[in-house]
């Protein structure tokens, strides 16, 4: 699935809406970045009610947009 900047933009605001009653904002702000939960704990984003198997569902979803919105626009990015 080729994904548009604008489609690209309603998908994140779904995946926020979808994960953000469930993780802080340092844990959304982690998964956005596509830190290992490892990572996350390391540099302190993580709250105690953050839970292991809820950011790496919030990261992995992340990670399929932007996958799918990089197949979309592989000439620009190359371009970089």
């Amino acid at each position: 699935m080729a994904v548009t900047s604008a489609v690209k933009k309603k998908f994140v605001r779904a995946w926020y809406d979808r994960h953000s009653p469930n993780l802080s904002q340092g844990a959304m702000l982690a998964a956005k970045e596509h830190l290992t939960y490892e990572e996350a704990v390391a540099k302190g984003m993580l709250s105690e009610s953050d839970t292991h198997q809820r950011y790496i569902a919030a990261r992995e979803g992340h990670i399929e947009i932007t996958l799918a919105y990089i197949k979309g626009k592989p000439g620009s990015l190359m371009r970089r």
